[in-house]
């Protein structure tokens, strides 16, 4: 796979400063199990894809993505948990990251090559001040907070 968006990903991922390991990705076969999964076969976002070919079972750089990359987990739980807050995302979406069981981030599959990350909160003590449950990342682009999360573990900084 051509890597466009997260090259300092893929160039570092051998690096010893990202954290505890290595990044492990998923074989193009599993990614398009996924897509076939969440997305009716269409290809994920670029940007999304190359994340997931890069380190998609492991990503060592601080985002909670399930047990060794274990999306189809996180879609499964979240979704439990949305329904009962009355939460709806009428659009393609997939998760990537959790926070403590109680929100987590996800992307729409329909915005292009690069989207916008989002945040959800199941809980209503996770809501921000202003009472959101659903508000975007202060990120414009998945490829800006994953280029963000590499360039902090390079430092040695926490994630977060």
């Amino acid at each position: 796979m051509t890597i466009d968006y997260l090259i300092n990903y893929d160039t570092n991922k051998n690096n010893n400063s990202l954290r505890r390991k290595n990044p492990e990705g998923k074989s193009l076969s599993e990614i398009e199990e996924l897509e076939q999964l969440y997305n009716n076969g269409i290809m994920f976002p670029k940007a999304f894809r190359e994340y997931i070919y890069i380190g998609g079972k492991y990503n060592s750089i601080g985002l909670d993505d399930g047990l060794d990359g274990n999306f189809i987990g996180l879609m499964e739980y979240y979704g439990k948990r949305m329904q009962k807050r009355s939460i709806q995302l009428d659009r393609p979406y997939i998760i990537f990251d959790n926070f403590e069981g109680e929100s987590f981030m996800f992307i729409y599959l329909d915005e292009g090559d690069d989207p916008q990350p989002w945040n959800v909160s199941v809980d209503e003590a996770y809501d921000t001040d202003e009472g959101e449950i659903i508000w975007k990342v202060p990120y414009p682009s998945f490829s800006d907070l994953i280029n963000t999360l590499v360039q902090r573990a390079l430092e040695g900084l926490q994630p977060w």
